[in-house]
């Protein structure tokens, strides 16, 4: 598939959850309207990675950068879904921290137009560790409000799901750039794969978001 063909399917799935969450806007709760924000986000992200490829034959710098951001907005959403963190504001804390860590990393660590694999190492360890500590309170039916822990709960899985996958791939991308550029470049189709599933879940989600809001 050639990669303007591509990167418009990607951008069009990515508009999905976006166009889909406007519509479910005035439902969502405040996690969920955070999540929705991240939707927005990505879309933008995207949208940039691919002006930025065609333009100037680089997109490195653009995923950088936005993913401190997204990790920032990740953080907000765990605040608000986890509610000892939400007392606490220790999602925000987390989140002003992973803004100064990927600035220093890319002031003394690793140059902007590399690929930020420590930056993506802390990200992952932080994400999964926010969602097995977000998961933990919502299989064992402990939120005050069901309602609300049904729609964070698979919040939640998404962005565990996707991290997770995401981090993989870009360790192997990492690994085979110099040994093999072949299969480096065949890995890049996975976290097409992965942007494309992360899209249609939250698609989901917010379509059966009157569903999950009346689950108990």
């Amino acid at each position: 598939m050639a990669y303007h063909t591509r990167m418009t399917l990607l951008l069009l799935v990515t508009a999905l959850p976006v166009l889909v969450g406007a519509f479910r806007f005035p439902l969502l709760n405040k996690s969920g309207k955070i999540f929705y924000g991240l939707c927005v986000f990505s879309l933008a992200t995207e949208s940039a990675a691919y002006y930025t490829a065609v333009q100037y034959h680089s997109n490195i710098m653009v995923y950088n950068v936005c993913n401190v951001g997204q990790m920032f907005l990740a953080c907000l959403f765990f605040n608000q879904a986890i509610p000892g963190f939400r007392k606490r504001n220790i999602g925000m804390a987390i989140g002003i921290l992973s803004v100064i860590l990927g600035l220093l990393n890319f002031l003394y660590l690793q140059p902007v137009q590399e690929i930020a694999d420590y930056f993506l190492l802390y990200q992952a360890l932080v994400m999964i560790g926010l969602c097995i500590i977000g998961l933990l309170p919502a299989l064992k039916l402990q939120y005050p409000d069901k309602n609300v822990q049904a729609v964070d709960f698979w919040f939640i899985v998404i962005l565990g799901s996707y991290r997770t996958v995401t981090y993989f791939l870009f360790s192997v991308i990492k690994f085979y750039t110099w040994r093999s550029p072949d299969l480096a470049l065949e890995c890049t189709w996975g976290l097409y794969a992965a942007s494309v599933l992360w899209s249609l879940g939250a698609t989901v989600v917010f379509l059966n978001y009157p569903k999950l809001l009346q689950h108990v």
